[in-house]
């Protein structure tokens, strides 16, 4: 049988998918990702 996925395991898949992208941007320009940075053992306790 096929285990779906509810749409929070979709979403936090997601976001690991992009934590491990790196691309270059313009000056003055950052990405904010809340699963990679200095909050993300507190944004991952309320997963």
């Amino acid at each position: 049988m096929i285990e779906q996925k509810t749409f929070g395991q979709k979403v936090i898949e997601f976001n690991k998918k992009l934590s491990k992208i790196s691309m270059e941007l313009p000056d003055g320009f950052k990405i904010i990702n809340p699963f990679n940075g200095s909050q993300k053992e507190i944004v991952n306790e309320i997963l």
